[in-house]
């Protein structure tokens, strides 16, 4: 199931610190195998797939971003929250960038393959069935 996972931040005169301890502290899921940043166009989608084997952790580093799983639950994610989103296999996802120069950081347990992708809801929906 997909949850919302709270990090520290640090806050001084200068800005603000948030660090990500993978696989040494209870508050990340997975160990980490892949890091990438996405940068979308305001108001446009982007992800709309599932995956089979990887389970993701999406930070937003900058602006706001709304993440739907599985067409019902809508997330929120801001660089002011500090809060992640865990979105684990099997869980359909659409990304929308709701502010201009919003970037969302992603925490991948596997390495990139085109396989481990659905990218048609008709087949996600085959596959959960199943």
């Amino acid at each position: 199931m997909e949850k919302k996972i709270k990090f520290k931040k640090f806050l001084n005169i200068s800005g603000k610190l948030v660090p990500f301890y993978c696989n040494l502290s209870e508050k990340f899921p997975f160990k980490n195998k892949r890091v990438f940043l996405v940068y979308g166009k305001k108001n446009f989608k982007r992800s709309d797939h599932a995956h089979k084997k990887c389970n993701q952790l999406l930070f937003c580093v900058a602006g706001k971003i709304q993440v739907i799983v599985n067409k019902k639950k809508k997330y929120l994610l801001s660089e002011k929250s500090c809060e992640a989103l865990l979105i684990p296999k099997f869980h359909w996802s659409e990304i929308f960038f709701k502010e201009k120069n919003s970037i969302l950081l992603v925490f991948c347990d596997q390495n990139y393959s085109s396989k481990d992708y659905i990218r048609k809801y008709s087949e996600f929906l085959k596959i959960k069935k199943l």
